[in-house]
């Protein structure tokens, strides 16, 4: 398994930090953790966005879900032609994010929202993704990412 931080900043970016979002790789298959502002240009820094297998989102604060709408138009406007992801967040995550958004059924078929909650395990291609409630003032997931012997909590 191999992680690699897009950004870990809290709040806001820095000159030379992003908000928190985490690339986490394992055969092949590519996990996005959050999706904080400014960590989608760190993102194609090191693949392709349409190469992104899956989004987990913690919760519903700016600094770990806007870049949602940048990955969203890499994605619809993608040069080898549209693509689409599943997006895993707690509930109500998609109501709240899709509110800026002019068209929310078209954001919908690409940024597919899957309602996820504390207590839920997860199979996300070769990673086993097991989910737990974190102290936070909105409803947050903690997440444990396991694959091949190795095992990354955030």
């Amino acid at each position: 398994m191999r992680l690699t931080v897009l950004g870990c900043a809290g709040t806001y970016p820095g000159r030379q930090r992003m908000c928190s979002s985490y690339l986490v790789e394992h055969a092949g298959y590519r996990l996005l953790l959050d999706c904080g502002n400014g960590s989608l240009a760190n993102l194609q820094r090191c693949c392709d966005v349409g190469d992104i297998d899956a989004v987990l989102i913690s919760h519903v604060h700016p600094d770990h879900f806007v870049d949602l709408y940048g990955l969203y138009y890499a994605l619809r406007f993608h040069p080898d032609g549209p693509r689409s992801v599943p997006v895993y967040a707690p509930a109500g995550a998609r109501e709240y994010v899709a509110q800026l958004l002019d068209d929310a059924a078209q954001f919908a078929s690409v940024c597919r929202f899957e309602v996820v909650a504390a207590g839920q395990e997860l199979v996300l291609g070769p990673l086993a993704v097991s989910l737990f409630a974190a102290e936070h003032p909105v409803e947050t997931l903690a997440s444990r990412v396991t694959a091949g012997g190795t095992v990354l909590a955030y």
